[in-house]
């Protein structure tokens, strides 16, 4: 039965003013979706549509028994284009690939006579011939075979099995051919294994057992040899994981897939290529007379990630190779954490450099593997589930948890050491690793046997047996208490710092809070001096004297208030964070400032969220982050005329953060709005240039994010935001 796949018609909408539109063809041999041929027509698409003149319409049309033997299948789909040509003929036919190119020869004075027609996305070996047809021409591949084993070779000098996947469709069988001749010669002492007669399962298992120093090679496989089809790289996707051995392809996009790379054939570049010459045969000049250049194999790229899998030195590579999918240095994803354990990780890292030159020399040798471990202070653990439930360390393991050198030991005798408060965190730990049978990690207290606390980083991973059951697990334990005691160490330093700066900003208001008590005080004395006179000429009454007597009352408790606000952010404590109203928080900040505000003669305008969720944070450290930008946005308009002196604030949430926004009409920033988080930097004369420093290390510490910007009317901005408290 053949199988036909027609797209609808990309209409380039109306084309009125706009010159006639030209119908292009293209003909997939596997359909619109098979890579890496829909790479190549995905950008001759896009280019075209991009450099024409003129609009292009599109239609497409796949060969989908090109997986299957036998030109007899095509007869159907030659009876579709006939009665969906009828009476007209498209201006260009596009075949991608060689079963797509031969179908358009064979058919060509039944289906599109005098009609030119353009070959991408096959071979030279493929097309050759058939360009002798005047009215086809085409910007084929130059896979250079020889050059791919030998850059295989490169990488692995040691290289004694390769082991080549294929399929048994047609298109797959003729470059089993190929390679069946071309590499013989150039791979002397090195065992081919064809691989082509057997069904995916089956290929899987063989490059789960592969011996040492072997490769595998991926060619194209539509079909195995069970007769299953696969679509894009779903084969290679499924073979990747299961090797034992470097897997190497053809094509750029197979990188991606899990390949290690090499010279590659670029087939996004022979797609744009094909569309320049598309242009030209669309203009009216001949096929044969367009002189139609071929891709050849691009520079060298490798696959980072693979690289690292099978210890390839980078050192083996071309000097024109471009390495993909490497990482960010360890500087630029986590430099706050380099900085505070600089100096702990300094011994470390020289043992590092050490272990890792002696392991570059000796890659192979079991017993410089465990003198690594070793001296990287990490030890090594297998936990064997079951009955027994028994436990094997290495002396690196036992010594860390302070157990007996030798001997068996039981599962119980590591939770012996684990700190009982830690127990249920383990085994929680412990259970999700064998029921996903992935990777845990987790940081616990663990106490020696002579009282001493220590921290451990244990990683452990669960594996399967035979009928897929989890049977063990394997992981690694390393001390971390020197870290653990930087972060404290480096967390205390901080708090100080805070409150250090909230000193310094309660100093600022000092004026206006004074001037706020004395309103209290003032009170109080003249209500006592009253009732006091009113006593010695015995002219009061009782209710005069409760009336005075409340007025006292009142004013304490205003004075009172004043200076509660001001003790609690004077407070030196551990940071207690609990589920907090934010508005609350910030009408308690605004209360504070309020004297200052209005010697300032500052207008407030606030917008609050409706049922806005609460967030869990530190109530004393919150109120210091708002504190502090109040404080800069009434500084940055303190140059303002009094009408213009404006300072909003904004709240909201969605759904998982909640935000708060605090913003003034004042000078701005004097650099990029980022910048003012870094320490020491300021504006304004006299200032600690610590206020959003530390306002940044609470967000952050609590989780969130802060962030500055200019808005377009001048002035600044700062927004941060906080995770939503849990719901109780």
């Amino acid at each position: 039965m053949v199988l036909l796949g027609c797209g609808s018609l990309l209409l380039a909408g109306s084309a009125a003013g706009e010159g006639h539109v030209r119908q292009v063809l293209l003909v997939h041999s596997y359909g619109s979706e098979f890579a890496p041929f829909s790479q190549t027509s995905a950008a001759f698409r896009a280019e075209l549509s991009r450099i024409s003149p003129q609009p292009v319409e599109f239609l497409e049309t796949s060969l989908e028994m090109a997986r299957f033997d036998g030109i007899e299948r095509e007869e159907p789909l030659v009876t579709y284009l006939e009665s969906l040509f009828d009476g007209r003929k498209p201006d260009l036919v596009v075949p991608f690939g060689a079963p797509a190119l031969m179908f358009c020869h064979r058919n060509r004075e039944r289906l599109f006579p005098a009609v030119p027609i353009l070959a991408t996305g096959a071979d030279k070996r493929r097309v050759s011939g058939l360009e002798e047809d005047p009215w086809i021409t085409s910007v084929h591949f130059e896979t250079d075979l020889p050059a791919l084993a030998l850059g295989i070779r490169r990488l692995l000098p040691d290289l004694r099995h390769l082991h080549v996947v294929a399929g048994t469709a047609p298109v797959d069988r003729f470059w089993e051919e190929q390679l069946r001749r071309e590499w013989p010669p150039v791979l002397d002492g090195v065992k081919i294994h064809w691989l082509s007669d057997k069904a995916l399962p089956e290929i899987r298992d063989e490059l789960a057992r592969l011996p040492a120093r072997s490769a595998v090679i991926y060619g194209i496989m539509t079909r195995d040899a069970a007769g299953v089809s696969y679509e894009h790289d779903s084969a290679l996707t499924k073979l990747r994981p299961a090797s034992r051995a470097p897997v190497f392809g053809f094509a750029e996009e197979h990188l991606g897939a899990g390949t290690v790379g090499g010279s590659l054939m670029g087939t996004r570049e022979g797609g744009r290529i094909a569309a320049g010459v598309a242009i030209r045969l669309l203009a009216g000049e001949s096929p044969a007379a367009i002189d139609t250049p071929s891709i050849k194999p691009g520079p060298p790229q490798y696959n980072w990630r693979e690289l690292k899998h099978w210890n390839i030195p980078l050192s083996r590579l071309p000097a024109n190779s471009t390495i993909l999918y490497r990482p960010p240095g360890l500087w630029q994803s986590h430099r706050t954490i380099v900085l505070v354990t600089m100096a702990a990780l300094a011994l470390q890292s020289v043992w590092i450099v050490l272990l890792v030159a002696a392991r570059r020399r000796a890659r192979e040798s079991g017993e410089n593997l465990r003198l690594a471990v070793d001296a990287a202070q990490v030890g090594i653990f297998r936990h064997e589930i079951g009955n027994s439930d028994e436990i094997h360390g290495s002396s690196k393991w036992r010594d860390l948890f302070d157990l007996p050198g030798t001997g068996p030991l039981h599962i119980r005798d590591v939770f012996e050491r684990i700190h009982p408060e830690d127990h249920a965190m383990v085994r929680e730990s412990m259970d999700r690793a064998l029921q996903t049978g992935r990777e845990s990690e987790i940081d616990y207290r663990m106490v020696r046997g002579d009282g001493e606390l220590r921290w451990v980083s244990s990683r452990w991973r669960a594996e399967r047996g035979k009928h897929r059951n989890i049977v063990r697990t394997r992981g690694a334990s390393i001390d971390i208490t020197a870290r653990k005691r930087a972060e404290a160490e480096h967390a205390a330093r901080r708090e100080e710092l805070a409150r250090l700066h909230r000193v310094a900003t309660l100093g600022e208001l000092s004026g206006a809070l004074a001037h706020e008590l004395n309103q209290p005080l003032g009170s109080i004395l003249s209500n006592a001096q009253a009732a006091m006179r009113l006593l010695s000429r015995k002219e009061i009454t009782a209710a005069e004297f409760h009336e005075i007597l409340g007025d006292i009352v009142t004013a304490d408790q205003r004075a009172a208030a004043v200076i509660k606000r001001l003790r609690a952010l004077f407070e030196q404590r551990e940071a207690t964070p609990q589920a907090l109203d934010p508005h609350q928080c910030i009408r308690e900040v605004l209360a504070l400032l309020e004297p200052d505000m209005k010697q300032r003669e500052m207008i407030i305008s606030c917008r609050f969220a409706d049922k806005l969720p609460r967030v869990h944070a530190d109530p004393i450290q919150l109120q210091q982050v708002i504190l502090n930008l109040f404080g800069n946005a009434m500084d940055a308009c303190a140059g303002l005329p009094p009408d213009e002196r404006r300072i909003s604030v904004r709240t909201g949430s969605d759904g998982d953060h909640v935000f708060v926004e605090v913003e003034d009409n004042g000078t701005g920033f004097s650099a990029a709005p980022e910048e003012s988080f870094q320490p020491f930097h300021t504006t304004k004369p006299g200032g600690m240039g610590m206020g959003l420093a530390v306002c940044k290390a609470v967000i952050t510490a609590h989780h969130g994010t802060i962030t500055a910007v200019s808005p377009p009317g001048g002035g600044a901005m700062v927004r941060f935001t906080l995770p939503c408290a849990p719901s109780s």
